[in-house]
């Protein structure tokens, strides 16, 4: 989906896979930069001030693409590993007792992705 301005929309869930574990806070200066760094690009992206920066810098611009795909990865593969859970939880929920007994039909376990 594209804004009026054809800049791409990033879903609240791919910004909240991108900032996962940037609460914590460490002394390391490295994870502590590189939280700064998601949390600003996150804010200038959602405020739609970050175009003109991405068109003067073009390795920043490589970065936020590279972390947006692999969170909207994650997320894709979040949504689909629960959808198959829950027609899974479905079916076992229709069985009876017996029913799953015979072909030896256990409950399905949540996904830990």
């Amino acid at each position: 989906m594209r804004n009026e301005q054809g800049e791409e929309l990033i879903s609240q869930e791919v910004y909240d896979e991108i900032l996962k574990g940037t609460e914590k806070r460490t002394t390391s200066y490295y994870v502590k930069g590189e939280y700064m760094a998601k949390k600003a690009m996150v804010e200038l992206v959602k405020s739609g001030h970050a175009t003109f920066f991405f068109l003067r810098d073009e390795e920043a611009r490589i970065w936020w693409e590279k972390l947006v795909t692999s969170a909207s990865k994650k997320v894709n593969l979040r949504k689909q590993k629960m959808a198959e859970y829950d027609l899974k939880m479905g079916v076992w929920s229709r069985l009876t007792a017996a029913e799953r007994r015979t072909p030896g039909i256990r409950k399905p376990a949540l996904p830990k992705v």
